[in-house]
């Protein structure tokens, strides 16, 4: 928070490993972009990826300090149901699923911020974590600046029909 109006912009950088091999950089999400609403074009926790869903509760409202109640979707199938407490976190797990895409909605109207971390390769020695995409910024077109299918790397698109469970 810059307490003095200065615009700031914010990133946070993750080493992970006994020798701090893995690495991670994601920026942080602009706190009037909050939203009760975020998705994902997938979520695999197969045999050799491991992927959690980190939920936070997101509201300022010191005073009432509400709590979120959180639905998660995983191609339009209601996984689960969390309460997560003002100023908490709750991790969701499904062993063994590979599907998407995935939708987190917090049903009370009360923000939240998510983000999903996967892990790859037999002893989880990969590790990647990016923010959900806000639902209401939902649109038609994506561009990235970089595709690279040699052979040093592997480039895959996701893509996640984001209609499948929006009557739920």
């Amino acid at each position: 928070v810059s307490t003095n109006g200065v615009p700031i912009i914010t990133s946070e950088r993750a080493y992970r490993g006994a020798n701090l091999t893995d690495f991670n950089e994601m920026m942080g999400f602009p706190a009037n972009q909050l939203t009760t609403a975020y998705w994902f074009p997938w979520y695999d926790a197969s045999n050799f990826m491991k992927t959690y869903l980190v939920i936070g509760n997101a509201s300022t409202d010191a005073v009432n300090q509400p709590s979120a109640s959180v639905d998660v979707y995983i191609h339009g199938v209601k996984r689960h149901t969390y309460t997560v407490p003002y100023g908490g976190r709750e991790v969701h797990f499904d062993a063994g699923l590979a599907d998407g895409p995935v939708r987190v909605v917090s049903t009370n109207g009360v923000p939240i911020i998510t983000s999903e971390r996967a892990y790859r390769g037999p002893n989880l020695t990969d590790f990647n974590e990016m923010m959900g995409f806000p639902a209401d910024q939902l649109t038609t077109e994506y561009w990235f600046p970089w595709y690279d299918a040699t052979n040093f790397m592997q480039t895959y698109l996701v893509i996640g029909n984001a209609s499948t469970d929006a009557v739920n």
